[in-house]
């Protein structure tokens, strides 16, 4: 299992000019990918969604987040980079991976489907797919499939290199729901409930962070809080529902500050709320 960590501050598909080969729904457009409202989705209008993305320059990619979507647990998600956007060889293939897998059987009721979506009570499935390296391209293209759907609605689009930090997160890292729904007691005894709106937040500790890594990190920091980021906490284990648990795209809840610990040596605290 790998703890450290990795963060996604720059992302490259804003820049990219986005296309399908799939059906899309006339008002949910491509274009809603690129927005940071939860509501602005892109909808296929069948099981399938493929996305081209090409930029004039060399982009470094390394990792794909789709951060919510109305994936099922069956959905699969295939990236591949390539060097020019006429290549029809690519660079890197990911190869045909589930794309939200549910727990496995070990933690979970057998009588589940082996796949089943673990998020659907409480927030859609983000989908991380690492491409295994970071990659130098001018295309990338994204192919989603889900068997058990007639349509499929993405709400971002995120698409980058990453920093990984030598040191991980220290232990304690809370992932966490924000719920906005209040409850009040009514004169019958009745509990009421005014249903808010959902979110999910992420708090750690990077308690030793390196003096290579300073500068990466402090630059982050000082992006302030309306910027997005993508944070992963734990990059690969054989637990797909851990690894996104400790995933989150998304705000820091405050702005960010940065101490001198010790010799050669900083820490700091953060907190991302999810978009």
């Amino acid at each position: 299992m790998n703890y450290n960590i990795r963060i996604l501050s720059e992302n490259t598909a804003d820049r990219a000019t986005v296309t399908s080969s799939s059906p899309i729904a006339a008002g949910l457009p491509l274009s809603n990918l690129k927005t940071n409202l939860r509501g602005q989705v892109c909808r296929s209008l069948t099981n399938s969604l493929d996305l081209t993305l090409e930029w004039p320059e060399l982009e470094s990619v390394g990792v794909v987040v789709l951060p919510l979507t109305s994936l099922l647990g069956s959905s699969t998600i295939r990236v591949k980079a390539f060097l020019n956007a006429a290549d029809t060889t690519p660079m890197l293939d990911t190869g045909v991976v589930y794309a939200a897998p549910g727990a496995v059987l070990d933690n979970w009721d057998f009588s589940q489907p082996l796949n089943v979506n673990a998020f659907s009570d409480t927030d859609l499935p983000t989908v991380v797919c690492f491409l295994g390296e970071l990659v130098a391209c001018k295309k990338v293209t994204i192919e989603i499939v889900d068997p058990d759907a007639s349509f499929i609605d993405v709400s971002r689009l995120v698409v980058g290199p990453y920093i990984e930090l030598k040191y991980g997160a220290s232990y304690g890292a809370a992932s966490s729901l924000i719920d906005l729904t209040k409850s009040t007691r009514a004169e019958s005894g009745d509990s009421i409930s005014d249903w808010g709106p959902k979110a999910r937040s992420l708090s750690f500790d990077l308690e030793w962070i390196s003096e290579p890594d300073r500068a990466k990190v402090r630059q982050i920091l000082f992006k302030g809080v309306g910027k997005n980021i993508f944070v992963s906490l734990i990059t690969n284990s054989d637990d797909p529902v851990l690894v996104r648990d400790y995933s989150i795209y998304g705000k820091q809840a405050q702005a960010g500050s940065m101490s001198f610990a010790f010799y050669q040596t900083h820490a700091t605290k953060i907190t991302i709320e999810s978009f």
